[in-house]
């Protein structure tokens, strides 16, 4: 069924997705045979978006670097105390960051995540676990909250300090169920398929990373993209365009969502046009 072949493709995310123990072999896509100004960091919902990126930056003649892990937030110091190897995935966020910081090259870095899933759990689970880092032992939801804000405040900073212009790219929607189950139960039954559902828990859910988003500075070495302009209105989320769903579960953009985005991350490489045309 047509809604089906839109599930998650794990190979599809683990193509885009970098080498732990060599960052530095980070895949290159975008226009051939032109040198990466750019740099995508981020974890899956970062890889997700990378169809509509590359779209972007093929048309713009540009071309971009991946660098990120599946479940790793763009964010120095901070792992999961679930994941597995922790201290290699520390190294690798590391890694990265100096990676970016002492290439010339690289003048953007575009930061994406499932944001508020280090901090709030999974939505679309019955139970969130309290947030548990790596080499840390919170009191508190606040204490770990403070200290991931404080982990990313000190990788925009470095980021910063190294003369990048940084894009930020704010939480997608999540939708809390798998959005082509639902469309092919409702082709299957014969009944309207939903193009759009409710979504009214989205700013209570990121109240917390939005805030730290926004508290980042406002310079113009930063700019900020924001999906739910796109994706949300009035509490109603936008889950299907046309004849393709726009997520490939409860919470990853599909291809076509990435590109349906394509209005808002345009301005990735706006900058850059201003630039080469001076």
């Amino acid at each position: 069924m047509h809604f089906q072949s839109f599930r998650k493709n794990p190979p599809l995310l683990q193509k885009y997705s970098g080498n732990q123990s060599h960052p530095e072999m980070a895949l290159v896509l975008g226009h051939s045979g032109v040198k990466p100004k750019f740099a995508l960091w981020g974890d899956s919902h970062a890889m997700a978006i990378v169809p509509g990126l590359e779209a972007l930056a093929t048309e713009h003649g540009e071309a971009f670097k991946v660098y990120g892990l599946l479940g790793l937030a763009p964010v120095v110091g901070v792992v999961r105390n679930s994941d597995k190897d922790p201290e290699g995935r520390l190294r690798y966020s590391q890694a990265v960051l100096n990676l970016l910081v002492a290439d010339p090259s690289i003048q953007t870095v575009i930061l994406h995540s499932r944001w508020s899933c280090y901090t709030e759990g999974k939505n679309e689970a019955l139970k969130s676990s309290a947030p548990s880092f790596y080499g840390h032992n919170f009191q508190s939801k606040d204490d770990a909250r403070n200290f991931y804000a404080s982990q990313i405040k000190l990788t925009i900073e470095a980021l910063l300090s190294a003369g990048k212009k940084i894009v930020l790219i704010y939480p997608v929607p999540e939708v809390g169920f798998n959005v082509p189950d639902l469309l092919a139960k409702q082709a299957a039954a014969g009944t309207q398929v939903a193009s759009k559902v409710h979504c009214n828990e989205f700013f209570e859910r990121q109240e917390f990373i939005m805030k730290v988003l926004d508290s980042l500075g406002r310079n113009n070495q930063i700019s900020r993209i924001k999906p739910h302009e796109k994706l949300l209105q009035d509490d109603m989320l936008t889950i299907r365009f046309g004849r393709d769903p726009l997520y490939t579960d409860d919470d990853h953009l599909s291809a076509p969502g990435a590109l349906y985005l394509s209005s808002l991350l345009s301005a990735v490489f706006a900058s850059s046009e201003k630039t080469n045309a001076q």
